[in-house]
């Protein structure tokens, strides 16, 4: 069985590769364009300037964290492609255990997938704030905190859209994924329409961003606090369901795949 995870990292390596580097270009991007003269107004290029401008805009952070995470979704189901033909399935399908095994080692190596990116990020972060303090000489507000809270959210996620795309494939499952994105979206949008707004764009901005303040700092109510608790087990216990719905659908998704 071993073997399989062997195929599974070979097979995707690149992917690998490419979460290892991405929260570099995530975490660090924002101080090089901030370090650009003409961005800045000053005329020279200064990246301890833009350290230091990056590090005391946490809002900006927050928004690359968020779409550094998406990116990631949405790669991560790009793991599961690689064995889309019919030949593959029914070898994998000599016996019960083998098609459990199969499954359990692409959902593995999506739950490898994004926890190297989670390292990444924390590691890359902590090297951020550490550079940023010292030239500051301010303490820099970690977003370790936001990074752990994507990660679980990203596997909840997961655990919801993994079994549409071992049922119907990559390219149905991303149409599925469209679909829910596009619900999510009208969703928002007749909230915008007609539910309540914040008096400014500003006002609202400022309180989430004192909201993952005290998120952070565990400065919010005993309510919130619990569900930040219980949230990694549900996103796990998820997980851990989409993963056996998964091996009742693998077989009947074999049956649309070519070869």
């Amino acid at each position: 069985m071993t073997g399989l995870l062997y195929k599974e990292l070979r097979q995707n390596r690149l992917y690998f590769l490419i979460t290892a580097l991405a929260p570099i270009v995530m975490i660090w991007l924002p101080a090089f364009v901030g370090a650009d003269g003409e961005q800045s107004g000053t005329g020279y290029f200064s990246l301890t300037a833009g350290i230091a401008d990056t590090a005391g805009s946490t809002p900006v952070r927050l928004l690359f964290a968020v779409f550094g995470y998406l990116l990631i979704g949405m790669m991560s189901t790009n793991l599961l492609s690689g064995d889309e033909t019919k030949g593959w399935c029914y070898f994998s399908a000599a016996t019960p255990e083998c098609v459990k095994g199969t499954v359990y080692y692409k959902y593995l190596t999506v739950f490898m997938f994004c926890g190297i990116f989670l390292i990444s990020c924390y590691f890359n972060e902590t090297i951020f704030c550490s550079v940023a303090s010292d030239i500051t000489g301010e303490d820099v507000t970690a977003l370790a905190g936001v990074y752990i809270m994507l990660f679980y959210l990203l596997i909840f996620v997961q655990g919801i859209e993994l079994p549409f795309f071992v049922r119907f494939g990559a390219k149905k499952g991303a149409n599925v994924e469209a679909a829910m994105l596009v619900a999510l979206v009208l969703i928002v949008g007749i909230y915008l329409l007609f539910g309540p707004l914040p008096d400014s764009m500003d006002d609202f901005l400022e309180s989430v961003y004192a909201f993952i303040e005290k998120l952070t700092t565990g400065e919010v109510p005993d309510g919130i606090l619990l569900a930040e608790a219980l949230f990694p087990y549900l996103a796990i216990g998820t997980y851990l369901l989409s993963w056996k719905i998964s091996c009742k659908l693998y077989m009947k998704g074999a049956e649309q795949f070519e070869g």
